[in-house]
């Protein structure tokens, strides 16, 4: 659990400095924020982030040791890896479309692929990895400390409400650039989901 986390952050910065150093999408240059504010969404997102990861702290601590433990905690790791592989295909498939199509306000996709599945499986993709992340420490925090365990759930629902807000978002800004183009319409008639994944 612990090196899948490593992975998942090592991957989110890889794809991170790859976009910026491509052009596509760079960061904002007019960002005003001053030091002091700098610094304190640093310290915001460093407890976020201490949240979300207590489950891989809680299982350090204390590893399950019966069966059912182990299946529930093997289960959240194998769902973080679905996650990770399933957010770094999306990711990296629509890098590479925006890439090659310089024209924004045109819909070029991605349509095929993952994004078959439902319209964002990047975010998708990151609620699976952190619900799995969760999970797998599930076992672990009641029997050590309650306190881990109610440490650690917030921080799911946030990264959880994060993405829903992030979906709500992309989908107005996609419907408000692409609205009425036929590829558009035709995808998201397709695949009516934004974000739970299509089994057939």
């Amino acid at each position: 659990m612990t090196l899948t986390t490593i992975v998942w952050g090592l991957r989110l910065a890889g794809y991170l400095e790859l976009r910026y150093l491509s052009g596509y999408n760079p960061y904002r240059k007019d960002d005003t924020l001053n030091r002091f504010s700098s610094l304190l969404y640093a310290l915001a997102m460093s407890f976020f982030f201490a949240l979300l990861v207590g489950p891989v702290l809680n299982l350090l601590r204390s590893p399950p040791e019966d069966t059912v433990s182990l299946r529930i905690a093997w289960t959240g790791l194998y769902l973080s890896w679905a996650g990770l592989l399933l957010e770094a295909i999306a990711d990296f498939h629509k890098f590479s479309v925006k890439l090659k199509h310089k024209d924004k306000n045109r819909f070029h996709g991605p349509i095929a692929g993952v994004y078959r599945l439902c319209r964002h499986p990047n975010y998708a993709g990151e609620i699976i990895f952190w619900f799995g992340v969760w999970l797998a420490g599930l076992p672990s925090s009641p029997g050590e400390s309650i306190t881990a365990w109610l440490c650690s759930t917030p921080g799911l629902i946030g990264i959880v409400a994060v993405l829903l807000v992030a979906t709500r978002r992309t989908e107005r800004k996609q419907e408000g650039k692409y609205h009425g183009q036929p590829q558009y319409e035709v995808w998201k008639k397709q695949v009516p989901s934004p974000l739970v994944p299509r089994v057939t």
